[in-house]
């Protein structure tokens, strides 16, 4: 009698988010569970060994997008402050740009960020690194006496409302698309 090959992956958790990170990138925030088992070549079932549901995976993948968002946003760093904080509104717009479904899963209603607690820790590092880059360019001077967190705040609000704006072809009737770096230089003046 033959017995049954069960196909065992090492790092099945790890292998999950980057093919559902692969995966979301083509069918958007409909993503199967079961279809990224499937193309692993797992049973349906193996998914929830790692993830308890749908939403615990989704909110991982939301996890793993703020980490590389934080990464994307360290971008110039080494810079003077004021072109750091240029580089980082850059890198925010092309990060949302560049990945588009993970950043709405990132932001979505469904509150990953909010909710799922690896995933609001992500978060908190994303925006402690603007909040970083916000306190050096104001301790060389810019916008001075301002309260860094307002400050912090409303950079991020503009970057994600061009992000949302520009992604989704919003932009008003008659208004033409401005590049990243006229933006930038409108707000950060």
């Amino acid at each position: 009698m033959k017995s049954a090959r069960t196909y065992h992956h090492p790092d099945l958790r790890a292998t999950l988010v980057a093919e559902g990170l692969r995966q979301l990138e083509r069918v958007g925030t409909d993503l199967s569970l079961r279809a990224v088992a499937k193309s692993l070549g797992v049973s349906p079932a193996a998914p929830f060994r790692h993830f308890a549901d749908r939403a615990e995976f989704m909110g991982a993948l939301a996890a793993e997008g703020f980490v590389q968002f934080t990464l994307a946003l360290t971008t110039g760093r080494e810079f003077e402050p004021m072109e750091a904080l240029k580089a980082l509104g850059s890198a925010y717009l092309g990060f949302a740009r560049d990945h588009p479904s993970l950043y709405r899963l990132m932001f979505s209603a469904a509150g990953y960020s909010l909710n799922h607690p690896a995933c609001r820790e992500a978060a908190n590092q994303a925006f402690g690194t603007l909040i970083n880059a916000v306190t050096r360019a104001q301790n060389s001077g810019w916008k001075p006496g301002k309260d860094e967190i307002t400050l912090a705040t409303a950079y991020w609000a503009v970057l994600h409302g061009w992000a949302g704006i520009s992604g989704d072809g919003l932009m008003p009737p008659g208004v033409t698309a401005m590049d990243r770096g006229e933006l930038l230089d409108v707000y950060l003046s």
